[in-house]
């Protein structure tokens, strides 16, 4: 069987074993690693407020340059674009998209674009409850 890593910053360190089968339906109590945002902001207001901004605002063009690579059949494109959207996501504790942009890595790498438009809705899904899941605890 294939274990596929399911990188995310938490207290027991960044890598988990999650096997493939079941990584769709991994489930994160919470969309966002708050403790691990806040030690990466080391608990500073403006420098956590001026990360979520610059994190939103950047992983939103990067969901819709692949939702356009997709329609353009570019798999460069979004494997591009999901990794770069995947490593801020990482750094910033974003936890809940993780196994999406994954997804759509390995889609890229694999020139295999097929299911990326459900993969895509996926990650988009995820986004909105990380958006909502920030405006609650920073507003």
């Amino acid at each position: 069987m294939q274990i596929q890593t399911a990188d995310y910053p938490g207290k027991s360190g960044f890598h988990r074993p999650l096997k493939r089968k079941h990584r769709k339906a991994a489930i994160f109590v919470k969309p966002v690693d708050i403790e691990y945002l806040l030690e990466a902001t080391s608990n500073n207001p403006e420098t956590l407020t001026r990360l979520v901004s610059l994190y939103i605002h950047h992983t939103g063009e990067r969901l819709e340059g692949i939702k356009a690579a997709i329609a353009l059949g570019d798999p460069e494109g979004v494997y591009s674009l999901a990794h770069t959207a995947l490593g801020s996501s990482l750094t910033c504790g974003m936890t809940a998209i993780i196994p999406s942009l994954r997804e759509l890595e390995r889609m890229g790498t694999e020139i295999d674009l097929r299911g990326a438009e459900s993969e895509l809705t996926n990650a988009l899904t995820a986004f909105e409850a990380i958006r909502n899941y920030l405006k609650e605890k920073i507003a």
